[in-house]
């Protein structure tokens, strides 16, 4: 979400997608407001992390100097161009993550980690998100949801794979 965004730290972002797992972690400081605890969060990169390394910087100072409701509003319109859906809007890409994860049967538990939602810290806890991303890499749990991730994103993952497979990330064991 767009206030999510706007709290992010360009340099940690940057040094997190760098990672053996790379990710982006929201609400990573204790000083860091949050609208709910459990969106504090930590979310493996599946694809694109070279898209986010170059642009998301660029997209927290956007989101910084607007209002929320601007931003919401332009990526809805961006959505709406894209899809040539006109009823969509930006809140429906959450959307989105949960029917796709419903539709590959995925770990609830996990996709709550992903989306910030109640139950999440059961996989990822608060002490375990503290670890930053070199403590992570060796956590089962974020493996798991780097899996689960992984399996929600198959359909599109085929396709990103078979045009742009440099920036597809691979985990091995």
């Amino acid at each position: 979400m767009v206030s999510e965004i706007t709290r992010l730290n360009s340099e940690e972002v940057t040094a997190d997608l760098g990672a053996e797992i790379p990710q982006v972690a929201i609400g990573k400081s204790q000083d860091v407001k949050v609208n709910l605890e459990q969106r504090r969060r930590v979310v493996p990169i599946i694809f694109g992390k070279e898209y986010l390394r170059q642009y998301l910087p660029e997209a927290i100072k956007h989101c910084r100097a607007t209002t929320e409701s601007n931003t919401s509003k332009n990526i809805s319109n961006k959505v709406r161009s894209a899809t040539g859906n006109k009823t969509l809007i930006a809140h429906f890409l959450r959307r989105t993550l949960k029917a796709l994860s419903d539709s590959v049967d995925a770990n609830k538990s996990h996709v709550a980690a992903i989306g910030g939602w109640s139950g999440g810290s059961t996989v990822i806890s608060a002490s375990m998100q503290l670890y930053g991303a070199a403590g992570l890499i060796s956590s089962k749990g974020f493996k798991a949801v780097h899996d689960t991730s992984r399996k929600i994103l198959a359909c599109v993952l085929e396709v990103l794979e078979a045009e742009h497979g440099d920036n597809v990330v691979n985990i091995t064991r």
